[in-house]
């Protein structure tokens, strides 16, 4: 199943967007994936979400105010597992993964 981040602004406004590429650039520049002109506190290109191996991360592209992942300051690509949150300029992103089926017993 694929993952999905929850986007709020600073006005109460959320969007889901489903992680469906090998990486998802997210900016202030209209050439990120993922692209928040209005806000001043990120960066033109802020941050990425990168699938590596069979895991996603998080990783910071050198803005200028940081990425903030479940409230500790990014310095190398970051984990992520479902229900940690990232903070990048007046964003606050969710991660989420679907729970993969479980295995299903059967008694005889």
């Amino acid at each position: 199943m694929t993952p999905e981040i929850s986007i709020r602004t600073p006005d109460g406004v959320t969007e889901k967007i489903r992680l469906d590429s090998p990486v998802i650039t997210l900016g202030r520049s209209r050439e990120a994936n993922l692209s928040y002109p209005e806000d001043t506190a990120l960066s033109r290109h802020h941050l990425a979400f990168e699938k590596s191996g069979g895991t996603w991360v998080v990783r910071d592209l050198g803005s200028k105010n940081g990425t903030l992942h479940n409230d500790v300051p990014i310095t190398g690509p970051a984990k992520l597992r479902p229900g940690d949150r990232i903070l990048a300029g007046h964003l606050v992103i969710d991660f989420s993964s679907p729970a993969q089926p479980s295995e299903t017993v059967v008694f005889v």
